[in-house]
C-alpha cells in the first residue's frame, strides 16, 4: 500500500490563487495525496479534483482546522457541517500552527465524527499522543513543533520517538511531518512504522513544483 501523504497548503501565497489551483492540479492526479487547504478553496480545489480523469479525488481535499461548534449562531466560525458541504472529506486538528485546548479537541473529534469526515489529530510528543489516543481520531499525526518548515527531518533527528509513538498508539495509524522533503525522508518515516508523511513547504515552496512532487510520490 502507498503510504498516505498530506500536502498542507498552509497560508503560503504560493497555494493561493492561480498557483494553488495549479498545484492542485498536479498533486489531484495522486491517489494517496491529501490536500489539505485553506477554508477558501475547499469547494474550489474538492471540485477541480473531482474533475480530474485520473481518479475521483473528492476524498483528497481536507480542511486545515474547523472549530469547536456545531451549526447556528455562530459567526465567523469554520464548522465541520460547511466544510464538508464544500468538498472536504476530513480536517486536521491541533496542527502546532493552530493549538486548541483539550476540551476543543475532544468536541472537534467528536463532530467529525458524527459528520462522517476524517480526523488528522496533531501531536508534538509521545505524551501528548498517548494523551489523544483516548479520543479514538482516525489518525494521530506527530510533528514536533521545533522542526516544522526547517531542514532537519522529523525521521532523521526523532526515530525513536516515532517508534515509541507507533508502539503506544496502536491500533490508531500514525502519520509524521517536519522537515520532510525528500523521497529518502518518507521512505524513512514508512521504514519507523508511521503509515504516512505531511509535507508543506518542501512542496509548496519549490521553484519546480512539478519535479519535487514526482520525485516525492512517484
Amino acid at each position: 500500500m502507498k503510504p498516505i501523504i498530506i500536502v498542507n497548503f498552509k497560508a503560503y501565497r504560493e497555494g493561493l490563487g492561480s498557483q494553488g489551483l495549479e498545484l492542485a492540479q498536479l498533486l489531484s492526479k495522486y491517489e494517496n495525496v491529501i490536500m489539505s487547504v485553506p477554508a477558501p478553496l475547499i469547494g474550489i480545489i474538492a471540485g477541480l479534483s473531482m474533475h480530474n480523469m485520473a481518479c475521483d479525488r473528492k476524498a483528497g481535499v481536507f480542511a486545515q482546522h474547523v472549530d469547536a461548534v456545531t451549526d447556528g449562531a455562530h459567526t465567523g466560525s469554520i464548522t465541520a457541517a460547511e466544510v464538508k458541504e464544500a468538498g472536504a472529506t476530513g480536517s486536521l486538528v491541533n496542527h502546532s500552527e493552530r493549538r486548541i485546548p483539550f476540551n476543543d479537541i475532544k468536541k472537534i473529534i467528536s463532530v467529525l465524527r458524527t459528520e462522517k469526515l476524517t480526523s488528522i489529530l496533531c501531536c508534538q510528543n509521545l505524551k501528548e499522543a498517548v494523551k489523544f489516543k483516548k479520543l479514538k481520531p482516525d489518525y494521530l499525526a506527530y510533528e514536533p513543533k521545533e522542526l516544522i518548515g526547517g531542514d532537519a527531518s522529523v525521521s532523521d533527528t526523532k526515530p525513536g520517538i516515532i517508534k515509541d509513538i507507533v508502539e503506544a498508539v496502536k491500533p490508531v495509524k500514525i502519520l509524521v511531518g517536519a522537515g520532510i522533503k525528500t523521497r529518502k525522508d518518507i521512505q524513512k518515516s514508512i521504514k519507523l512504522g508511521a503509515y504516512g508523511v505531511l509535507i508543506a513547504s518542501g512542496v509548496i515552496k519549490a521553484e519546480d513544483k512539478k519535479k519535487i512532487i514526482k520525485e516525492l510520490i512517484e
